[in-house]
């Protein structure tokens, strides 16, 4: 028998492939109706199971955890920029000479609202990645040094660690590492996500959720009382209808069901007092 020293490093190589790609993805209904109580919903049956003791049992998952969170908020902010546009006449202005992929229209077209493929090639694991879709597809900048701003800065460095979980099988990379200002070291440095780090990280992912949601709600509303008015295509007596629909894209119920909402209003409460602060 003639030995071949090729084999002679690892494991003989073998045929692998899905049998079934359709066994690895399902239908499923969306129980949330907001953007940010589906971002709540997802984080949440993440860090249900992210207990003391099972993150101590098996610690490579605290970092696949921190994966799924950041996912979730990407997918938060994909919703509702999708959501935006598919109400916002100054939106969809904005968006109107935004290039949008073939593949993605052609799915969505079939699967979810269309608006939502405008953002299938982006990644929103940056605070400039955000910063920018919001003033290209929305037609509005992010207040300087709001609570939206600041938050992201802290999110800047939830997604310099994720980087390095995805990218580098946790090794901290040069260039994360200058960014996140860490100490220099002789040895590799990897990234370690333990209960507390999980909880800090997801922290400041659902501190930016909420306050994207919060600024880009008074962007709209104060759009519906202003500029969508100046439009050929407004229909005063749809008025009410349409800050309904605007109020269902933002308002959380989860947040109303635990008594975190500063002020416990409804729709018509919160449309009255926008028309008495702009007059109508």
């Amino acid at each position: 028998m003639t030995i071949d020293w090729r084999l002679g490093v690892t494991r003989a190589g073998s045929v692998a492939r899905l049998a079934d790609v359709n066994r690895f993805v399902h239908a499923h209904g969306l129980m949330a109706t907001s953007a940010i109580d589906r971002y709540y919903q997802t984080s949440t049956e993440i860090l249900q199971i992210a207990t003391p003791s099972f993150l101590g049992q098996h610690p490579a998952s605290g970092s696949l955890m921190l994966i799924g969170i950041v996912s979730a908020l990407e997918n938060f902010f994909r919703d509702l920029f999708a959501s935006a546009i598919a109400l916002c006449p100054v939106c969809q202005a904005a968006a109107s000479s935004q290039s949008v992929n073939l593949g993605s229209v052609l799915w969505q077209a079939a699967a979810q609202p269309l608006s939502r493929a405008a953002f299938e090639h982006i990644s929103f694991t940056s605070a400039e990645n955000v910063k920018k879709t919001c003033k290209a597809f929305l037609g509005s900048q992010l207040r300087a040094n709001g609570p939206a701003d600041v938050a992201l800065i802290a999110y800047d460095d939830v997604c310099e660690l994720r980087h390095c979980i995805v990218h580098a099988g946790s090794i901290l990379q040069g260039k994360n590492a200058i960014n996140l200002g860490v100490k220099k070291r002789k040895e590799p440095v990897t990234v370690r996500i333990g209960f507390a780090e999980l909880q800090e990280a997801a922290s400041i992912c659902t501190v930016v959720a909420s306050s994207v949601n919060t600024e880009l709600f008074e962007i709209l509303a104060k759009r519906w009382a202003t500029a969508w008015r100046r439009l050929p295509s407004w229909d005063g007596n749809k008025a009410d209808e349409l800050f309904l629909r605007l109020w269902k894209i933002f308002f959380s119920t989860t947040d109303s069901s635990t008594g975190q909402i500063q002020y416990r209003m409804g729709p018509v409460r919160c449309r009255n007092l926008l028309k008495k602060e702009h007059g109508l």
